[in-house]
This record gives structure tokens, C-alpha cells and sequence, in this order.
């Protein structure tokens, strides 16, 4: 046998590892397209067009937005801090604010949580983005919680009054 047959494959033998090569080939395409389909969709989830969380709709910079997604109205006083909302099979919106004392029962009368406030009753678990939520020891706490039709909603108010001129007021709106 000469080199020359040695290394020249019977036909149909080469036409067998073309065909592993091309849909070997083919496979990692599909799988490069799934991958990146698959970070490109978690990105959109989590960046802000609306569908998951940080919805642009409801950043600090748009007080109106999150007025209208949590259906309640901000105090003339306010200063606004933080917000968000966003979800995926629930919903939810959050924001922090510093307020005038005075403007407390204003600001509760467009919400579902109805006073007086508990200034005893924290639950154990709250729903609100505040950290170190355990260190207010002078705080107002109240909430309100109902479902219609399949549809939940609950508004959580926990305001810390250390300074008595100005609350810092944690509002959460859990919807599904």
C-alpha cells in the first residue's frame, strides 16, 4: 500500500465526518443563540423596560410615575429619597421620603392605611427597602390589606420618627 491510499478515506466514510462536523457546527450555534438569548432576555428583565425590576416609571426622578403605580399621593412636603417597583408574577412598588409632621395625615388619607398609627406594633418581618429597620426605636407602623377578584393588594407605612420635625416615611405596595 502506498501513502497516497493510506490516507485517502473511502467516500462515504468522508461524507459521514462532514456530516458530524457540520451539525456539530450547527449545534454550537444553536447553543451560542440560546445562550445569548437567554442573557439578553435576563438583562431586559432586570434593567428597567418595564417588564421586571427598576422600572424607569418609578425612579426618583419621576415622583409622578410612582404616584400612579402605587396609587397614592406624596405630601406637599415632600423630599423624595428612593423608589423602585417592578415584578414578575406579582408586582411591587417602594419608596422612601422625608416629610413634615404635619403633612402625616394628608399623605394617609390617599393610601388604604387609615390611623392612628401603631407606635408599639412592628411586625416581625418588614416589607419595606429601609435598612437596619430594627435599630428606629421611635417609629409609626400601619397597614392595610385586602383581595377582590383574585387580586391581592397590601400597603405597609413605617415611619421613623426620631426627629420630630421631620419623618422619614418607608411606603411598600405589594400587588398580585
Amino acid at each position: 500500500m502506498t501513502s497516497q491510499n493510506q490516507a485517502k478515506l473511502p467516500r462515504s466514510r468522508r461524507k459521514l465526518i462532514r456530516n458530524i462536523i457540520i451539525g456539530l457546527v450547527g449545534l454550537t450555534i444553536c447553543g451560542a443563540v440560546v445562550v445569548i438569548g437567554g442573557i439578553v432576555y435576563l438583562g431586559n428583565l432586570f434593567s428597567g423596560d418595564g417588564i421586571g425590576f427598576n422600572n424607569p416609571q418609578c425612579s426618583v426622578s419621576n415622583p409622578a410615575g410612582i404616584e400612579e403605580i402605587a396609587e397614592f399621593k406624596f405630601p406637599p412636603s415632600t423630599k423624595l429619597l428612593s423608589a423602585g417597583c417592578g415584578g414578575m408574577q406579582g408586582w411591587g412598588a417602594w419608596t422612601s421620603f422625608e416629610m413634615n409632621p404635619s403633612d402625616l395625615n394628608t399623605f394617609l388619607a390617599t393610601t388604604g392605611v387609615k390611623p392612628p398609627l401603631s407606635n408599639s406594633n412592628r411586625p416581625e418581618k418588614l416589607h419595606c427597602a429601609c435598612e437596619n429597620n430594627e435599630k428606629i426605636t421611635d417609629y409609626l407602623y400601619g397597614d392595610y390589606s385586602s383581595y377582590n377578584n383574585n387580586h391581592s393588594w397590601r400597603e405597609e407605612v413605617f415611619i421613623d420618627t426620631h426627629d420630630k420635625n421631620l419623618y422619614t416615611v418607608y411606603f411598600t405596595v405589594l400587588g398580585g
